[in-house]
Parts: structure tokens; C-alpha cells; sequence
């Protein structure tokens, strides 16, 4: 599957980074559109079929979910870089005259938990605007509860 659900600047502006530190040869990588058919085939398996459909539509459940697909692609997409950032990214980038340096630690791994929790955000949001786009209506899945009550089948202090 090709890349032509997203451009590539956006997932360099999610990344934080340039098109020196990432370059489209990168991007265009096949695992990245494995990795990315997966991720949509688990959704839906038919997911690409209707978003070329809503393509063409104006309903706001139609809209709704091809915003909602662009951008989970490009989160997707640097979900899939994100792991490699420290290794792309320069120290530091001169042209002669004048250049920065940018820390090669830790400062990666907040970009990358970032990351990580947009892209469980927009997957959950996809879902969601895929279920209204079909007519199945918005879906929700249950919070449980960490910490419940409980009591004993026998009192501890009286023992009855």
C-alpha cells in the first residue's frame, strides 16, 4: 500500500523535526506502509474502501472520518519513526555560517511518549468516527474501576 493517505511534512511536524533529519527516502521505507495496512486492516478490514468513499461524500459523519483517518496516519506513520528519533536526528547542523546543536539524550523520550499517547488518542478517535461514518453510532468502551468495595463474609473484629 502507498503512502497517499498522508504527506510527509506532517509527520515531521509531529516528530519536531526537519527534512534533513528525515527525509522522504525514509518515510517511503515499505515497512512503514506494512506496519501502517496493519494497523488499518485491524480497525477494519475494509477501512481503505470507505475512506475512498467518504472521499467523495459532504455528511458530516463522512468528513468526521476522513479528518479523523489523516490524522491517524500521520500519527501512525511517526509512531513508526518515533523509535528511530535519537538515531536521525543530528547533534548537531552547520551550513558554514551558522548551525545548532540539539541534545542527543533523554529530551527524545518525551516526543516519543507523546507520540505514543496521540496515537492511541486518534486510533480510539478513528474508531469512534468510523462506527458513526458506517451508522453503527459512536461506540464506547467501559471504564472499570481500579479499586472497588468489598466486604468480608466474616466481621474480623466481632468474628461473626
Amino acid at each position: 500500500m502507498p503512502f497517499n493517505f498522508t504527506d510527509y511534512s506532517g509527520v515531521r511536524v509531529v516528530l519536531g523535526v526537519s527534512p534533513k533529519e528525515l527525509s522522504d527516502s525514509t518515510l517511503s521505507e515499505q515497512i512503514y506502509s506494512h506496519k501502517l495496512a496493519l494497523d488499518l486492516v485491524a480497525i477494519d478490514p475494509l477501512i481503505e474502501a470507505k475512506y475512498v468513499t467518504a472521499m467523495g461524500e459532504t455528511t458530516p459523519e463522512a468528513i468526521g472520518f476522513v479528518h479523523s483517518f489523516n490524522i491517524f496516519t500521520v500519527q501512525a506513520l511517526a509512531l513508526y519513526c518515533a523509535t528511530s528519533l535519537p538515531l536521525f536526528s543530528p547533534k548537531s547542523v552547520t551550513d558554514g555560517k551558522s548551525g545548532f546543536s540539539r541534545d542527543s539524550s533523554a529530551p527524545y523520550q518525551v516526543t516519543i511518549d507523546k507520540v505514543e499517547a496521540e496515537y492511541d488518542l486518534y486510533a480510539h478517535k478513528l474508531k469512534g468516527a468510523l462506527s458513526l461514518y458506517v451508522g453503527g453510532g459512536a461506540t464506547s468502551t467501559p471504564v472499570l474501576p481500579m479499586f472497588g468495595i468489598s466486604s468480608p463474609l466474616i466481621d474480623p473484629v466481632t468474628g461473626s
